[in-house]
């Protein structure tokens, strides 16, 4: 499949979830009013904190990788407690499971639309979420949040967020998932394959993982795709409105990737990373003529640890144990530390 194909097919993909989210929301709009509706918190604790005269210095974005900590941690803290425990209430989280750049974007639009401002805002690139399995997944699509998101008004704000799940049956599974440029499984087969439970290091053991590694970290990156024009879009509306940005490639369980998909599976993450890399370059060279002040730095720590430093050692997500958590908090508090001595970020 040529790359213009391959462009063609994930345009009509998004169309597709695109169409299928415009029907859930029309559906919304004339429901009764038993329909549950909730308060999104998020947006609503977001909207406050820069509302104030002295508002958070640090905004963090973040998934559940700030979320979540191993049952048998050696300290309970995820990273979003350990971060808090440096800012204390100099920080504004805005983090929920399956959160993505697409999400981010959205609540950057609605920053500029704010009193105040955050010094710096935390901005990291989990390489997973721009796979088919995150970005075509319908379960991370976040509809009804998308939706308050753009059409946010401060100054008649509405936090009101109907409490739809969406579904994963008939259309949401037979969304086509790509694996070297080819179409192979559905996410239908890919989410029946996650659930499976076979015998601890049977073949079929590993080739279950082997499938999971390939479809998490092993899809091609194109410089296209909605999740890396998000990131580009983020660092743009951030600076215009003279927020220092860091980001950094979250940690993935490299060892067991090759272990499961061989040496392959470095060479296609490396590639992704410096597309990513790349497209990044090219949005600071745009901006910096705006800005004479540098204020943006990026770390890479796909391969910063080893296996046993995740949830389990063939865990192929991000969840990291105490040290990793650490580690990235430390991170950040030497980002904004590096930023304040280029000039980026000042507490005047």
């Amino acid at each position: 499949m040529c790359v213009a194909d391959k462009l063609n097919l994930r345009r009509a993909i998004t169309h597709r979830i695109k169409q299928s989210s415009q029907k859930q929301l029309v559906t919304l709009s004339s429901m009764k009013d038993s329909q549950k509706v909730l308060e999104y918190q998020v947006l609503k604790g977001y909207v406050e904190a820069y509302s104030k005269d002295s508002p958070p210095r640090l905004l963090a974005f973040g998934d559940s990788v700030y979320l979540r900590a191993a049952t048998d941690d050696q300290a309970p803290q995820p990273l979003a407690e350990i971060l808090g425990a440096y800012y204390k209430n100099s920080m504004c989280l805005v983090s929920g499971s399956g959160y993505h750049l697409g999400m981010f974007e959205k609540f950057s639009e609605v920053l500029a639309t704010l009193r105040t401002r955050p010094r710096i805002a935390i901005l990291p690139i989990n390489l997973r979420s721009f796979s088919p399995t995150w970005d075509l997944n319908p379960l991370y699509q976040f509809y009804s949040e998308i939706e308050l998101l753009s059409s946010f008004d401060f100054k008649r704000p509405d936090y009101r967020l109907h409490d739809t799940k969406p579904s994963l049956e008939s259309e949401g599974r037979l969304v086509p998932l790509e694996l070297d440029g080819e179409e192979t499984i559905t996410l239908g087969d890919f989410l029946d394959i996650l659930g499976e439970s076979p015998a601890i290091d049977s073949e079929a053991w590993k080739d279950r993982l082997k499938t999971i590694f390939q479809y998490h970290y092993m899809y091609s990156m194109y410089s296209e795709h909605r999740k890396l024009k998000s990131l580009k879009q983020i660092i743009r509306l951030l600076n215009e409105h003279g927020v220092a940005v860091y980001c950094y490639i979250t940690p993935i369980n490299y060892e067991a990737g090759i272990e499961y998909c061989g040496d392959i599976f470095i060479n296609v993450v490396k590639k992704n990373i410096s597309i990513i890399q790349r497209e990044v370059k090219y949005t600071l060279s745009a901006v910096s003529t705006d800005n004479d002040t540098f204020m943006f730095r990026f770390d890479d720590f796909a391969f910063r640890f080893t296996r046993n430093v995740f949830f389990t050692l063939h865990n192929a997500t991000e969840h990291l144990r105490f040290e990793g958590r650490d580690f990235i908090a430390q991170q950040i508090v030497e980002a904004e530390r590096a930023l304040i001595k280029n000039g980026a970020v000042s507490y005047e």
